[in-house]
């Protein structure tokens, strides 16, 4: 599942966006201070953002350019109150990708959200369906098939080899993967993503699919 991060000082709405989005079984890390997010995006990979534009001390707009002028390149949203045109201009020279206006409908960020997490290394993929091999899995299903026989894998074993399936040429260090696949709240160690990983291969029954980068980390075998 892709992981998102929403920024939000209001409380309603940050809890009824992440609510939306874990319906939609989305990895969801809210925060509720611009600042907060500034450190988090430091050290933590997300495959989206939602950022609420007016906030307090750190806005959400300083976000984003934050987040562009240190290479971050998911896709980002912004909340915001403003329509007039030249607001929105500066949203996107700041580096956002689309914006969302309020009040909006739970359904209209949702499908935003969809559109723009279509791109996998910067290429447009099916909404839903991602494969390597004779892997395939359903995002919207939460579905993993091996060939014609389904394959159940635990949630945090889906949102792993998700990871993998997006990025299939990048190498993803044991700390890197914990940033993806749990939020901030949980307690995990890069022993638990190797136990992970281990049971992925034992479950795909292959125990190459994804391999092990000495000293550096793991990433999806390159196939012949």
């Amino acid at each position: 599942m892709a992981k998102i991060l929403v920024l939000d000082d209001d409380k309603t709405v940050l809890e009824l966006v992440s609510d939306a989005l874990s319906l939609e079984n989305f990895e969801v890390e809210a925060l509720s201070e611009g600042q907060a997010a500034k450190n988090m995006l430091r050290y933590a990979d997300f495959d989206l953002l939602i950022l609420d534009w007016d906030l307090p001390g750190v806005s959400g707009i300083e976000v984003c350019r934050s987040y562009r002028e240190n290479g971050g390149s998911s896709p980002v949203i912004l909340l915001t109150g403003k329509s007039d045109t030249k607001d929105v201009v500066s949203g996107l020279e700041a580096g956002a990708d689309d914006y969302v206006t309020k009040p909006f409908k739970a359904k209209e960020l949702i499908a935003r959200v969809r559109a723009h997490l279509r791109r996998v290394d910067g290429k447009f993929v099916s909404d839903f369906n991602l494969s390597y091999m004779d892997i395939s899995l359903d995002t919207e299903g939460h579905r993993v098939y091996k060939g014609d026989q389904e394959i159940k894998l635990l949630p945090k074993e889906f949102s792993i080899l998700e990871l993998f399936l997006r990025h299939p040429n990048r190498i993803f260090s044991a700390e890197a993967i914990l940033n993806r696949a749990w939020t901030s709240k949980d307690s995990a160690t890069p022993e638990v993503v190797r136990t992970y990983i281990k049971n992925i291969r034992k479950k795909l029954n292959s125990e190459d699919c994804i391999e092990t980068v000495h000293s550096v980390g793991y990433r999806l075998k390159k196939s012949r």
